[in-house]
Order: C-alpha cells, then structure tokens, then sequence
C-alpha cells in the first residue's frame, strides 16, 4: 500500500523489485513508501512508482489493482527520443487491457510526480497542468487529475502569435499553475484553456466573475431599466417570479447559471452578450 505523506525529508522511492530505496537528488515534501503486494487497503491517495521493468513484470497484478488506484507513475527514460514502455503500451491495447492507460503517468522527471502530489495535497489538480506536449497546431495538457484538455493555437490570440518552430518551446511552471513561452512572454493556464474550448465553463466562470462585485444585483437593474424594461415585462417574458427578480436586483441573491438564461432571453440577448453588457455596466460606475 503506497503512504500519502507529506514529509520535510527528501523523496524515498522504493522499487518492489529490488526492495531498495533510492534517494532522489531535488528535495520535495513527499515521501513514497510502497508494499507492492498490500493494494487491498489503499484508498483513492493511493499510487504507486515504478520503473518500467518492474512495469513489465508485474503488468497482471497491477491491472488487477487498478480499481484501487488513483495513479501509476512509470518511470522511463528517453534513448534516442524512444521510451520502453511504448511497446508495453501496445501489448497493453492489444491485450484489451485498456483500463490501466488513463492511470499510467510516464515519466523521466521527479519534478512531475511531486507536481502531481502538491496539487493532489492542495486539492487543485482539475486547474494545474501535469505535463503538456504540442502536435502540429494543437497544444495537449493533461492536468493533475489526468483529464486531457486540447486547443489550437488559434484559437487564442496570445497562442496564435507563437511561430509554429517556437510553439514547443515552453515551461511547466514548479507547481503547475500555468505554461510559459519565455520568447513571447505568453502564459498560458488550465481555467484559460477550459473557457476557450468549453462555453459551459466559460459561462460558470463570467457568473463568478460578477457576482464577485457586491453591486451586480443593482447592475442589473441598471441594465434593466436602461433596455427599457419593467420587472412586470421581464417577468411576463420568462416566468421568472416577482420575489426572485427582487431578491436579485436589490439583495444580490445568487445567480444562477438558468436565471442568467432567463434574463438573456428577456433582453434578447445571448448569455455571453449579457454577461458581457452586466459587467460593461459594473466597469462603468
């Protein structure tokens, strides 16, 4: 059972094969303690780090276990730009024994996996970034919780002005906050990606964003009245009731994602456009 531990000592990985530990030379906050044959107790914290031979050799049992696991680290170095478990990955696939491919993490970087481990620890691995890697025009993240996130580079005006020979040519910050192209200046974080690629996102993340400001209930009135619209005209148009149109623009009661639809619809309008229009009004006071 592997042990989620934060600790002030350096990082001992214990590999089950050789039962030895192996001190690793950068200095983290995690120690990784492994009893390869104990799975049984381990709960979602649970992980294990293991070179790919060992990998290789115990590829049954672990597969057996996966359902226990969050994450197995593999730890692999590049020869001549290939890596060994490339061909275990296709023995993986070709044996049907696909369960295991969205729990493998490969790595020849400790900096990784202690990556992983503060976002897991700190509770932000849906927004820190785990690793990156650019095909052609597309840019592919996968975050601290292995989801998988792909953009264009043009669908961003800050990626669309990377020349295709520098677009591979960027950093992980230390704790996986964002990406950074040091020629450009250009960084580049996980919330940026989601609200470009995902408009239900992006939608829940404009609401957060104005309902942060105490007055957006009073900004919507304001837009309101400057549309030329009553509350009994707004209410007539959606169905929205008399104590909730008031408790929204004279309380700054929560907004919810199908009010915003609701209002949108009264001033025909787009979500997006009255987000936007709500938070054109807020900027102006």
């Amino acid at each position: 059972m592997t042990c989620f531990t934060p600790t002030k000592s350096k990082p001992v990985i214990i590999d089950p094969e050789k039962q030895t530990r192996t001190r690793i030379s950068k200095p983290t906050h995690f120690v990784v303690k492994l009893d390869f044959k104990k799975l049984e107790g381990s709960d979602k914290k649970s992980f294990l780090v293991v070179p790919v031979g060992t990998l290789t050799k115990y590829l049954p049992m672990i597969q057996a276990s996966v359902k226990m696991l969050r994450i197995v680290f593999v730890l692999d170095k590049k020869q001549d730009g290939v890596q060994k478990v490339d061909a275990l990955l296709d023995k993986i696939v070709q044996t049907n024994s696909e369960k295991i491919l969205p729990k493998l993490f490969v790595t020849e970087k400790f900096e990784d996996i202690n990556r992983i481990l503060h976002a897991w620890c700190d509770g932000v691995e849906k927004s820190t970034v785990a690793e990156a890697w650019v095909d052609g025009d597309i840019l592919i993240v996968k975050t601290c919780s292995l989801e998988r996130l792909t953009i264009s580079f043009d669908q961003l005006p800050w990626l669309a002005k990377i020349p295709a020979e520098d677009r591979d040519s960027f950093e992980i910050d230390s704790f996986g906050n964002h990406l950074h192209w040091p020629k450009q200046d250009v960084h580049l974080n996980v919330n940026a990606i989601r609200c470009a690629v995902d408009a239900n996102f992006r939608k829940k993340r404009d609401i957060e964003l104005i309902t942060k400001d105490i007055n957006y209930g009073q900004a919507i009135a304001k837009f309101r009245a400057q549309s030329g619209l009553s509350q009994q005209e707004v209410m007539r148009r959606t169905g929205i009731t008399d104590r909730q149109l008031r408790r929204i623009e004279r309380q700054g009661h929560p907004l919810s994602v199908q009010m915003v639809k609701h209002l949108a619809e009264a001033h025909n309008l787009s979500e997006n456009d009255y987000l936007k229009a709500i938070a054109k009004v807020l900027h102006s006071k």
